[in-house]
């Protein structure tokens, strides 16, 4: 749900970020309605602000977290609290990030998807523009 200050992440693999971005985009119908992406449906996510997501696929995975949310923005303030809450290391090896800045997300019910693009719920963090 949408929250100002806080920042949901999704962490896991994707073959290309074309693919990520696909998985990702919002679209609409001809009549304005909002089409659900696939990450939508598999999070049972609300629609977000476009302007306030991140996302990247590297081609060269990483269990280092602190690595793979690095250049992202608020990367001071955001990866020591995802650090407190899974550790420094992730348990998988992992290529894409997906990040919604003043998005609160409270699961109800899947925390990973799988297919070509397996993302799984990391958790949330607080930032301060």
């Amino acid at each position: 749900m949408r929250q100002d200050g806080f920042v949901s992440l999704w962490i896991g693999k994707a073959s290309t970020q074309v693919e990520l971005d696909a998985y990702i985009r919002l679209s609409f119908t001809d009549d304005g309605e909002l089409r659900a992406s696939q990450f939508m449906l598999d999070f049972a996510l609300p629609r977000w602000d476009e302007s306030c997501r991140e996302a990247e696929c590297y081609e060269k995975g990483t269990s280092n977290l602190r690595e793979i949310l690095s250049g992202f923005s608020y990367e001071d303030q955001i990866i020591p609290q995802f650090e407190k809450q899974i550790g420094p290391v992730l348990r998988e090896v992992a290529n894409a990030v997906v990040l919604l800045y003043n998005f609160k997300h409270q699961p109800k019910s899947a925390t990973s998807s799988d297919g070509p693009i397996s993302l799984k719920f990391i958790g949330v963090a607080e930032y301060h523009p």
